[in-house]
């Protein structure tokens, strides 16, 4: 593809603000690509809550005029194959919730994180990365099981996994 990476802008995706978490949009960080078929950007960052994407993602964006290293996400060009899932865990659930990450960081996975308030209070909420040759029905088996021992909620964000 004679692939150049430059420097990174924002890309902001438009979500339903009437979904669970409340906002009206997302911003992620790309690496601007450019290719023989144009500029596009490399997610670099897993969402915490736009569906349908995934880290190292290419997509297409267009330029917002009134902030220049700020696009608007159009659509995806390409897929990387991995998969992002989202944790929620309470706080007095945070013991737990390290000592079974390790199972997933052996897997080959990491994470992001941050806090959001909700209804029933403050949770911290993870953007777990699932790489392309982990075993994702390892992975989904761990994420399960971890809500079954109420540990976390979780939810696909996206499967870039061939299944």
């Amino acid at each position: 593809m004679g692939e150049g990476k430059e420097e990174l802008v924002k890309i902001i995706f438009e979500l339903d603000a009437d979904d669970w978490h409340g906002y009206p949009s997302e911003t992620v960080w790309a690496a601007i690509v450019r290719t023989e078929e144009g500029q596009l950007f490399e997610l670099q960052n897993s969402p915490f809550y736009m569906r349908g994407v995934s880290y190292l993602d290419l997509v297409r964006a267009s330029p917002l005029p009134e902030e220049p290293h700020v696009l608007n996400f159009t659509g995806v060009f390409a897929r990387s194959g991995h998969s992002t899932y989202w944790l929620l865990v309470p706080p007095e659930k945070s013991a737990e919730f390290e000592e079974r990450w390790k199972m997933l960081a052996v897997l080959g996975c990491s994470y992001e994180s941050g806090t959001i308030r909700l209804q029933p209070g403050v949770r911290k909420l993870y953007s777990v990365d699932v790489p392309p040759a982990t075993d994702i029905h390892s992975v989904y088996r761990l994420l399960q099981d971890g809500e079954e021992q109420s540990v976390w909620l979780f939810a696909e964000g996206h499967c870039g996994h061939q299944i």
